[in-house]
């Protein structure tokens, strides 16, 4: 009987971790991992095109629950974003007639350093899960570094390969800044005391790049997607 009491006291104690550590006064520290990846494929009669955006972050931070169910905090990180995209023309060999393809391909990496402060609502579902509503904003300053290089291939009229040259090539670094607000909804498991996972996804947000270029670029995000999430752990200092 003794160690049912004894079994049950220590199960009550590693499962009630949500009631605990979601409460005015305490403490949150951690840091997040955060992945996106988008690709695109076009194609018509007259010019093949693909892209691939990809980013990753890294971001430890500082939380402060000033209510009962709502927490104030800021992140300091890092964040990378590589680009790809490939414009062609389309490889039809019509026999008897030869031509010469056009081939463009442009890579461009941005690294970043990130502030990012944040507002919390959550929802205790249960004694191991919570849902959160998370309202942040960030800024970022960095460089950009972009290559690119454009190809004539000469295909004689029974479709071989005569030459191959690079006909233009570009190469530039210049320095960014990037802003924007977000809104990030997700949920945060207790597998014991004192520890939380999380998992958020961007759900509806705002971003603009500022660069030494004339041009900037902005990017909305208007719905849930997995391919732009991010897994983060946190150690929770009860009051």
């Amino acid at each position: 009987m003794k160690n049912k009491v004894i079994i049950i006291c220590a199960f009550v104690i590693t499962f009630s971790s949500a009631y605990s550590q979601i409460k005015k006064g305490n403490v949150q520290i951690g840091g997040s991992i955060g992945y996106s990846r988008n690709t695109q494929d076009q194609s018509s009669p007259n010019q093949i095109s693909s892209s691939i955006n990809s980013s990753w972050s890294l971001l430890p931070n500082f939380g402060y629950f000033i209510t009962e169910t709502s927490s104030l905090g800021i992140g300091l990180g890092y964040d990378r974003f590589d680009q790809y995209w490939k414009i062609s023309d389309p490889n039809v060999v019509i026999i008897g007639q030869p031509r010469t393809l056009q081939t463009s391909e442009n890579e461009s990496a941005r690294n970043l350093f990130i502030v990012k402060p944040y507002y919390r609502l959550h929802k205790i579902v249960s004694e191991s899960f919570v849902l959160f509503a998370e309202f942040n904003a960030f800024y970022g300053f960095g460089k950009r570094e972009q290559t690119g290089n454009s190809v004539a291939t000469e295909i004689d009229a029974n479709g071989a390969i005569l030459s191959s040259q690079t006909t233009s090539s570009s190469q530039f670094n210049e320095e960014q800044n990037t802003w924007g607000v977000g809104l990030n909804p997700g949920i945060i498991f207790f597998p014991a005391k004192h520890w939380g996972v999380e998992l958020n996804v961007g759900l509806l947000g705002y971003a603009e790049v500022i660069g030494e270029q004339p041009s900037s670029s902005s990017n909305l995000i208007l719905q849930p997607s997995l391919n732009n999430l991010s897994i983060g752990l946190k150690y929770y200092i009860v009051k």
